[in-house]
């Protein structure tokens, strides 16, 4: 609605500063220091018969509450101007990009783009009659995290959780098979080697390529052939009674020569 402007002794449809709608969100530096970021929306009068809305933007430093050295948009203006469609739809945005100069030197400027939605279509932000609620719906910074404990899948997949809330991938385990895996050597401790009789390793995620699965958080059982154990163990037994006793007949015989000697 029309309002009077003092200082221009007139009206004019730009709303008061407390008419401004203003929305903020958290934005993090290169190390890891939350600042406050608010735009702020202001209307003012129409172009043809476009709606214009001027976006200004600030910056805070969240821990103390002090104002950055400088926020501004990439064309270095403190406002962006935003202009719809009488459909309500965005039909064009002079800038996208916000810089914040926390530090008071270009080398640790955060820039980040906002993105206002599609031209011409309501994916975004739009105008509509009735009260103000433009704001950030999905924000991609995080703050500095430390790695917290990692998890394995049954995939393979190795994922480091932070104490940020962040959980990403770090590696990805490999299961190798062979052509002929009974050509494989021994080489001690559970481990093998390749050999032109086994064939080349290839590598696959577990779960595909011919390759097993892996089962996280559990602990492996026997993996020996336990009637073959069991075969070793008594002919180990057998060899033990066959020496005992060869022992004992031994032991007689030199008994007895003890006793004719005497």
């Amino acid at each position: 609605r029309p309002v009077f402007d003092a200082a221009l002794s007139a009206w004019s449809t730009t709303r008061n500063s407390q008419d401004n709608h203003a929305t903020s969100f958290i934005a993090y530096d290169e190390n890891g220091a939350a600042h406050t970021v608010t735009l702020k929306y202001n209307i003012r009068p129409p172009v043809g018969t476009l709606a214009h809305w001027v976006v200004t933007v600030e910056s805070t430093d969240t821990a103390t509450g002090n104002a950055d050295t400088s926020a501004t948009w990439s064309s270095l203006l403190n406002t962006a101007d935003l202009y719809f469609n009488g459909d309500g739809s965005l039909n064009s945005a002079s800038d996208s990009t916000i810089i914040i100069d926390p530090y008071n030197t270009t080398v640790g400027n955060i820039n980040f783009p906002i993105n206002w939605g599609t031209l011409n279509a309501y994916d975004g932000i739009v105008q509509f009659e009735g009260d103000s609620s433009a704001r950030s719906i999905d924000v991609t910074g995080y703050a500095a995290g430390e790695l917290q404990n990692i998890t394995v899948n049954d995939t393979g997949l190795v994922t480091g959780n932070f104490t940020n809330g962040r959980n990403l991938v770090l590696a990805q385990i490999a299961l190798y098979t062979f052509d002929n895996p009974g050509g494989l050597e021994k080489s001690g401790g559970n481990n093998y080697l390749p050999t032109l009789n086994s064939g080349g390793a290839t590598d696959n995620a577990p779960g595909t390529g011919g390759s097993g699965t892996l089962v996280p958080s559990a602990l492996e059982g026997s993996n020996v052939d336990l009637a073959e154990q069991f075969v070793n163990l008594i002919t180990a037994q057998r060899g033990f009674q066959s020496n005992a006793r060869v022992i004992t007949t031994a032991n007689d015989m030199l008994g007895e020569l003890v006793s004719i000697a005497r």
